[in-house]
């Protein structure tokens, strides 16, 4: 059993070894569970993972402005799986093991062994746990990995420094990447496959309906089954932090879908600035956008859709009208 004392605590230096000989656990690898303590320990280091092309860690914020860290999975060839270190992350809640997130920082004097600074506790974020982000590995296959969403507990301090957010890209990229999730996202915990759950941010507990991901699937099935080739695009864009992921991408019909749980003005609005953002990028010769929404809005927010030249696709019942488009 662990003996010493280390005293886990914001900004605190210290090493692997250190961390390992108080509260067990390997001193190799990234995502480290304990079998001595009720800990997961999270390594980070965004230089080193450059090479396997994880260009995808550090500091972001949400949507109400609380600090996110995004932490790229274990696994540096092949589409990565929702396994040993992955699973022990996603599951943290579960099995009651506190999550304590590291970030390199430099090395010991005289051997190559990292010095690691101390972050502070953080939970997967019960919402969204992860991003599926898409690279290349050492043999230049594209391939799937897991960008898990990390937040403070506010149980205790945490350090977030401007100096550790996401890096911004050096150029601007549009990849295809498959719109399906990988067979491997079955493996994750049922509270995340439930059409509801409890979010709650700074203002307060909200429910969040996973609207939009049943109403994709759906209409990617009857793509598919037409025949139709179907993905995504993955967007860097030059001087900006993190990656984009667009909704379905019809490579058989050359259009670009964005698709919103709900058909109210706001939604199609933000719809439209998400296409035209989108479609800025990509490139594609002739590629024409649509919004996908699950039913008929008012009649001015479809005049408004429409005079941009931009298609509307109405789930009606098993049907979609607006499909095939004109």
């Amino acid at each position: 059993m662990p003996t010493n004392e280390l005293h886990l605590a914001p900004d605190l230096i210290t090493t692997r070894a250190a961390v390992a000989a108080v509260y067990g656990g390997a001193t190799q690898g990234g995502i480290i569970g304990s079998r001595q303590t009720p800990n997961v320990f999270i390594y980070s280091d965004p230089d080193e993972g450059e090479q396997y092309g994880y260009t995808f860690d550090g500091w972001t914020e949400d949507d109400d402005g609380t600090p996110i860290y995004h932490y790229t999975g274990e696994g540096s060839a092949g589409d990565q799986q929702l396994t040993r270190g992955n699973k022990s992350i996603l599951e943290h809640v579960d099995h009651g093991r506190a999550l304590h997130l590291f970030l390199a920082n430099g090395y010991v004097p005289g051997s190559r062994t990292k010095y690691q600074r101390y972050i502070g506790e953080v939970v997967v974020d019960s919402v969204e746990p992860y991003l599926e982000r898409w690279n290349h590995d050492g043999d230049g296959t594209l391939r799937c990995v897991y960008v898990f969403r990390l937040r403070p507990t506010g149980r205790s301090a945490i350090d977030v420094r401007d100096e550790d957010r996401i890096p911004p890209a050096v150029e601007t990229a549009a990849i295809r990447v498959p719109a399906a999730e990988t067979s491997s996202a079955l493996l994750a915990p049922e509270q995340y496959g439930t059409p509801e759950t409890t979010y709650t941010p700074s203002a307060g507990p909200r429910t969040v309906t996973r609207r939009e991901s049943k109403l994709s699937t759906l209409f990617e099935t009857h793509l598919v089954g037409l025949g139709h080739e179907v993905g995504r695009y993955q967007l860097t864009i030059k001087g900006c932090r993190g990656a984009l992921l667009t909704d379905l991408y019809d490579s058989t019909e050359n259009v670009l879908y964005e698709v919103k749980g709900r058909s109210r003005r706001i939604d199609v609005r933000m719809a439209v600035a998400q296409l035209l953002d989108y479609r800025r990028h990509i490139g594609a010769p002739g590629l024409r956008t649509a919004i996908l929404i699950p039913t008929e809005p008012e009649a001015d927010v479809r005049d408004y859709v429409e005079s941009l030249g931009i298609a509307l696709v109405v789930k009606n019942g098993d049907h979609f009208n607006g499909y095939p488009l004109a």
